[in-house]
């Protein structure tokens, strides 16, 4: 599934019935946002709000991770790849 707007793109990737991944960039304003939905919460995400990048970490991920590991831009695959190790982690894959 993906949503365009004249300055926003939201695209979700199925993983299974319950989970999927969702890509949002909003270039306009510099945003990009990558989250990893299970049973329609956010388990874990990485984001760049405008100024800067942030982590909402797999064991907290209500929480902002602005930590040298938290905070590095990461690009879509990067973000694919540990979405996978978390997956398999916590058993859906």
């Amino acid at each position: 599934m993906w949503e365009r707007t004249p300055h926003t793109l939201k695209v979700r990737l199925a993983i299974t019935d319950e989970c999927f991944v969702q890509v949002y960039v909003n270039p306009r304003k510099g945003w990009v946002s990558y989250t990893l939905i299970l049973r329609n919460t956010r388990i874990y995400g990485r984001d760049n709000d405008g100024h800067g990048w942030h982590r909402h970490p797999y064991a907290n991920p209500t929480a902002h991770d602005f930590s040298v590991e938290g905070a590095h831009p990461v690009t879509w695959p990067e973000f694919l790849e540990e979405v996978q190790q978390i997956l398999i982690k916590a058993g859906v894959l």
